[in-house]
C-alpha cells in the first residue's frame, strides 16, 4: 500500500520519528549538521522529500540541525612582556 511522506522539516526529531512510524515508514539514516536558520535537533533534510508516495516500510533519511557551527577557537599567541625600564639615577 502508497502512503504519502509527510513534511517533517523543522520539527523535532522525536516528534518526526513518530509521524513518520504512524504513516507506516520507517527511519532510515541520520546525521547532524550545523545550521543557522533551523533549530538545533529539528529536521534540516528529508530524503525523499514529502508529498512523494512511496510504499509502506520505506526508509526515510533525516538529516538533523547542530545549530549554528560554533565559532572557531582562537589560535593561542605569544607575547613578551617588556623588560622594565632603568631609571637612569
Amino acid at each position: 500500500r502508497m502512503v504519502e511522506i509527510p513534511n517533517v522539516v523543522d520539527i523535532g526529531f522525536d516528534r518526526a520519528r513518530r509521524m513518520l512510524e504512524n504513516k507506516g515508514l520507517r527511519l532510515g539514516r541520520f546525521k547532524g549538521e550545523y545550521d543557522i536558520a533551523i533549530a538545533k535537533g529539528n529536521v534540516l533534510q528529508q530524503t525523499p522529500p514529502a508529498g512523494e508516495n512511496r510504499p509502506r516500510g520505506t526508509e526515510i533519511d533525516l538529516i538533523i540541525s547542530k545549530g549554528p557551527e560554533p565559532e572557531p577557537t582562537p589560535e593561542p599567541f605569544e607575547y613578551s612582556t617588556p623588560a622594565p625600564i632603568e631609571d637612569p639615577n
